[in-house]
């Protein structure tokens, strides 16, 4: 890990795969070794105060692999930062919190300890806003038993259209006091039903036998007159997923929108509902639209995808925020 500017090394320089809970500290040389990274396509996020933080996209094939960064000194950039009353930023807040770690159980048991450095800032948009943050959030999961350190790169709302989202680099960590038998029971009850299950099946086969059933949208001549209605097609998991024979990897395709229906109640529906009232909710079960934004999207070997960003959701997984995720590298029982 060396400074550009200078070539010297860089003492205390995070280290880690996105979204994981696989990092360490770079030490007086300058170096790092990341333990436990099982064969996978991953992101390196390396940062320090100071430097700007450098994303290194990395297929894991070897557990020997050598990587030397260079970290460019961070350029001071000039943001349209609101200026607000104590009421305003309250108001404010609970808006990024709900749309940032979601609105479950989980979330509500979640704590931002520094909140103090999300700052917000104008949108062309009067009815828009955004938010940032200078330095990693650092938030304790009470209810999975984590402790997540976010780098915050960017968030938006429209208020107005609905329209949300918000992107950057996220480290786990295992609470240290607590009750790990308890996590561990939570994070399994997480999982069940969620997009990781869903891909994690999907992956390995057996997406049908995990309860999960796959829908087409399609169209009918509902009248003979030309009125169009929508329309479910059943279709497989398998109609949904390929396999590139070059670089051998899984992917997922399927022009416009799919249904995905999970047949049993994940286990934080019922608290949601007691809150709102749940897009995708059924009588029994959940349902998911999911929107193809870039095609291919492919899985690594873990059966996770590799650009989150490639499809978006709609319905009960547009719910799942922060808090309810798990790491990259969680594993669960089969």
């Amino acid at each position: 890990m060396l400074s550009d500017e200078s070539g010297e090394p860089i003492v205390g320089a995070s280290v880690y795969i996105n979204n994981s809970s696989i990092g360490t500290m770079s030490n007086a040389e300058g170096g790092y070794h990341l333990h436990n990274v099982l064969p996978g396509t991953y992101e390196i996020i390396v940062s320090h105060i100071g430097y700007e933080p450098l994303v290194h996209r990395v297929e894991v094939k070897s557990a020997d692999l050598r990587f030397t960064f260079r970290l460019e000194a961070r350029v001071k950039q000039m943001r349209n930062i609101l200026i607000m009353t104590k009421d305003q930023r309250k108001a404010k807040m609970k808006i990024f919190m709900d749309q940032f770690l979601g609105i479950t159980l989980a979330a509500e048991r979640s704590t931002l300890i520094n909140e103090e450095d999300v700052l917000f800032e104008a949108d062309e948009n009067p009815s828009a806003f955004r938010a940032f943050s200078e330095l990693p959030l650092e938030i304790i999961n009470r209810e999975l038993g984590y402790r997540i350190f976010f780098e915050l790169k960017e968030f938006f709302i429209d208020q107005q259209s609905g329209k949300t989202y918000f992107y950057g680099f996220t480290r786990y960590e295992d609470l240290e006091k607590g009750n790990p038998d308890k996590w561990k029971r939570n994070r399994q009850k997480y999982y069940q039903g969620s997009t990781m299950h869903l891909y994690h099946s999907m992956n390995k086969g057996n997406a049908e036998d995990q309860g999960f059933s796959f829908f087409r949208i399609g169209s009918i001549n509902s009248d003979g007159k030309g009125t169009m209605a929508k329309t479910m097609v059943r279709t497989t998991a398998g109609s949904l997923l390929f396999v590139d024979s070059i670089p051998q990897k899984k992917y997922l395709d399927w022009k416009g929108d799919i249904i995905v229906q999970y047949n049993k109640d994940p286990y934080y529906k019922y608290f949601l509902l007691k809150k709102v009232m749940v897009m995708g909710s059924l009588p029994r079960g959940i349902q998911t639209t999911i929107t193809m934004l870039q095609a291919p999207a492919y899985l690594d070997a873990n059966g996770v995808l590799e650009n989150p960003l490639s499809v978006q959701y709609g319905g009960f997984w547009g719910y799942e925020r922060l808090a309810n995720m798990l790491p990259v590298n969680y594993k669960p029982r089969d």
